[in-house]
C-alpha cells in the first residue's frame, strides 16, 4: 500500500502512477522536483533553463586578475 513508503518512495509512486495520464504544472515541477529523477520515473520532460547573462563591464571583479611581476614599462620580445 501507498501509505506504508517512504516519504521519497510517495513521492516517485505520484510521479509514476501520473505519468501515463496525468496534467503537469511545470513551474511546479521545476521548482519543487529534480528533472534527472523525473526523468528516471518515466515522465519525459525538459525544464527550461535560463541563459546566462553575458558579463557587463560593471562585473569586473580585480580579485580574479592573475598576479604578475610586470611592471609599467618591461620591454617584451616577440619572436
Amino acid at each position: 500500500m501507498a501509505k506504508d513508503l517512504t516519504p521519497e518512495q510517495q513521492r516517485e509512486f505520484i510521479v509514476k502512477d501520473n505519468v501515463g495520464f496525468g496534467e503537469w504544472d511545470e513551474a511546479m515541477l521545476a521548482k519543487e522536483w529534480d528533472e534527472k529523477e523525473l526523468n528516471d520515473w518515466g515522465l519525459d520532460i525538459k525544464f527550461a533553463k535560463e541563459p546566462e547573462k553575458a558579463p557587463l563591464e560593471d562585473d569586473y571583479d580585480p580579485s580574479l586578475d592573475f598576479k604578475t611581476d610586470i611592471v609599467e614599462g618591461d620591454l617584451f620580445e616577440i619572436r
